[in-house]
């Protein structure tokens, strides 16, 4: 009777498997950062750029997001930190605006808003999935 041995070979194909998924959806949470960049660009220099703010009068909330862009174009470089910087930024906004308005925002605007968090998720798994590799 025979022995089979483990070679291993099965534990290397499993680590290629998450390398090949955490590299697909990095490439896809960048992908979705241009296209985020791409849309903020046009609304805020076109023609009618006033009427893009998600909120009118209010200045912190378009600052919240431009900063969380701003983590969009560091996850590139440092996954974790931007993917928090533009997490965290977005879930201000709520109390931000009740703080400013003694209202909460519409959950439309949110709804809205949330294409801007979903490269940030996507990047934080990417980095996860990589973690959890070592």
């Amino acid at each position: 009777m025979k022995k089979k041995i483990d070679d291993g070979s099965a534990g290397a194909s499993h680590l290629r498997n998450h390398q090949v998924i955490s590299s697909r959806i990095r490439s896809v949470a960048r992908i979705w950062s241009v296209l985020v960049w791409g849309l903020a660009l046009i609304l805020l220099l076109g023609p009618r750029a006033g009427d893009a703010l998600p909120v009118q009068g209010s200045s912190a909330i378009p600052l919240l997001l431009l900063v969380s862009l701003i983590g969009l174009g560091i996850a590139w470089k440092w996954e974790i930190w931007g993917a928090a910087i533009n997490l965290g930024t977005y879930l201000a906004i709520e109390p931000l605006f009740y703080l400013q308005h003694g209202t909460w925002m519409n959950p439309g605007i949110l709804i809205a808003l949330s294409p801007v968090i979903m490269p940030g998720l996507l990047f934080a798994l990417a980095w996860g999935m990589e973690r959890g590799e070592r």
